[in-house]
C-alpha cells in the first residue's frame, strides 16, 4: 500500500527535475519534493539531509517522508 516510489530512470525522465536536483538527491528527490509540498525545507549536507532544524540520514528522510503520507491518509 502507500504511493508508488519512482524508480531513478522516472525521475529523469521527469520534465520538472534539474539535472541539479537529480544530482543532488538522486533517489531521494521524490521524498524531498513530498517534504517540500508539505512545508518542510529540505536541504542537502554532504551525505546528510537537513529537514528543518534537523540534520538526518537519507534512511531517516525516507521515515519522515514516510510518516508524512500515513499522516495523509489519517485526514
Amino acid at each position: 500500500s502507500g504511493m508508488p516510489i519512482p524508480s531513478l530512470f522516472d525521475l529523469h525522465r521527469d520534465p520538472y527535475a534539474s539535472a541539479n536536483e537529480v544530482a543532488l538527491y538522486g533517489a531521494q528527490l521524490h521524498d524531498v519534493r513530498f517534504l517540500r509540498q508539505r512545508g518542510f525545507g529540505v536541504h542537502r549536507e554532504g551525505p546528510l539531509f537537513r529537514v528543518g532544524n534537523r540534520l538526518m540520514s537519507r534512511s531517516r528522510l525516507a521515515e519522515v517522508a514516510r510518516r508524512e503520507r500515513s499522516l495523509l491518509g489519517r485526514l
